[in-house]
């Protein structure tokens, strides 16, 4: 179940009746929706939050068990987290057109996605199947930034310049 709650008020002020398995919402400023993984049904829904209704869901077409996901508002696009065990990546999925853009091979088992908007970096931290256990990424397209310095752990770029 959503639940839209008035935190001015400590009301719940609306309901969505959705399957078990939901997990992490992230909300699109640039649309003003709500976007909901569904772990079990490998399913996004696309919530308008004002209504508390389901505007549009999609399977995700390859096997994932969404979990963390980031969305980069700019070009509508989410990281959508992968936590299913025969896999080992991160979706790129196009949030106007509905559809996998690409898998990012490099990081699996993804539970947690951040995008920081003020340096337009996506950050992805998981890892099984042998993947490193962090991925950060420049923005849009999800490429790995130009940043200097490297921290020891695989796969994730320090934001401090190398002469530290």
């Amino acid at each position: 179940m959503l639940t839209k709650i008035d935190a001015i008020r400590d009301l719940a002020i609306g309901h969505a009746t959705l399957q078990a398995g939901l997990e992490q919402p992230r909300y699109n400023p640039a649309d003003h929706l709500l976007y909901l993984p569904d772990q079990t049904k490998n399913l996004l829904y696309q919530i308008d939050p004002d209504r508390i209704a389901v505007t549009r869901q999609w399977n995700l077409g390859v096997p994932c068990s969404p979990t963390g996901m980031a969305i980069e508002p700019k070009h509508a696009v989410a990281m959508i987290g992968c936590a299913d065990a025969a896999t080992a990546w991160v979706l790129v999925w196009d949030l106007k057109a509905g559809k996998l853009v690409k898998k990012l091979t490099d990081i699996g088992s993804v539970d947690q996605d951040i995008h920081a908007t003020a340096r337009d970096t996506l950050l992805a931290a998981g890892g099984r199947n042998g993947t490193p256990p962090t991925r950060l990424s420049g923005g849009f397209p999800v490429a790995p930034p130009a940043l200097p310095g490297r921290l020891p752990c695989a796969g994730l770029q320090s934001m401090q310049p190398a002469s530290r």
